[in-house]
């Protein structure tokens, strides 16, 4: 059985290597993911890449609908796809780009270029600039920075509900309320107006949601 020995390892080492060397890159890289599929450097090459792996019909009833319902049907499909095969997720040349214009969300990505294309195939103008600005202003007002703290004691607020809010300047205006995990007051943030003490209407319902939270723990 010893003089077995030295094959049966030089048998797993080779078995080893071998399988190495087929098993597929996880990541994707700035210019192909591990099936080879080209990763488009901005939206033209987006409409020519698109146009060659879509189904001619497909392309046409995606055409032929209004844009936004063009667009939400192919969301978990055609923007799935892209999202997970153009590096969208990753930081592939195509993300960059994006990420160049201000866009670093891949759900906001994907729906751009989706929408441009549908342009695109209807021959209409699309203002790439006034989408950006849209997905920015979107969360700018329904995120909360991470650098937001209580105004009595500098400690961290655990926001955990939100409101709309009374704002002519933008339709996704919300108030966030939450609980300071130091002083355990309400607390309200706004975009562009920042930390606030609430109504009383609002720390009753910022009080109430917080002891439902607590007595499920």
């Amino acid at each position: 059985m010893k003089k077995y020995i030295p094959v049966l390892i030089f048998v797993l080492l080779i078995s080893t290597l071998c399988f190495a060397q087929n098993t597929p890159v996880s990541k994707v890289s700035s210019e192909q993911d591990s099936k080879q599929i080209y990763i488009p450097r901005n939206l033209d090459e987006c409409f020519s890449e698109l146009q060659k792996v879509v189904k001619t019909e497909d392309l046409e009833a995606f055409k032929n609908k209004e844009e936004d319902d063009a667009v939400a049907s192919v969301h978990f499909s055609w923007g799935m796809w892209i999202r997970n095969n153009w590096g969208l997720r990753a930081k592939s040349r195509l993300a960059n780009y994006f990420n160049d214009m201000g866009v670093y969300n891949p759900d906001d990505m994907s729906g751009i270029i989706l929408g441009a294309f549908w342009c695109h195939l209807n021959g209409k103008q699309f203002k790439l600039q006034e989408r950006i600005k849209n997905y920015q202003e979107y969360w700018q007002y329904t995120s909360v920075p991470k650098d937001i703290v209580s105004p009595k004691d500098g400690g961290e607020i655990a926001f955990f509900m939100s409101m709309p809010c009374q704002d002519d300047r933008s339709k996704y205006c919300r108030i966030h309320l939450g609980i300071g995990k130091k002083d355990g007051l309400p607390w309200g943030y706004q975009y562009g107006k920042g930390v606030f003490e609430p109504t009383q209407e609002q720390k009753i319902k910022v009080l109430q949601q917080y002891k439902k939270l607590n007595s499920r723990k």
